[in-house]
């Protein structure tokens, strides 16, 4: 399965109107990467987990 423009688009439309509503357990910097895999590999998030770059 590849991603397409057009789906893409739709969905970041549906997301910016407030029709799609994301879950985000915790946003974590970059130099915390290693912490963010562990929450990942716990199986315990609500959520997605974001790494900001």
């Amino acid at each position: 399965m590849q991603p397409k423009g057009v789906d893409l688009r739709a969905i970041a439309d549906l997301v910016k109107k407030g029709l799609l509503k994301t879950h985000i357990a915790k946003i974590y910097p970059f130099d915390e990467m290693v912490e963010a895999h562990i929450q990942i590999e716990s199986r315990r998030t609500a959520g997605k987990i974001v790494v900001k770059v």
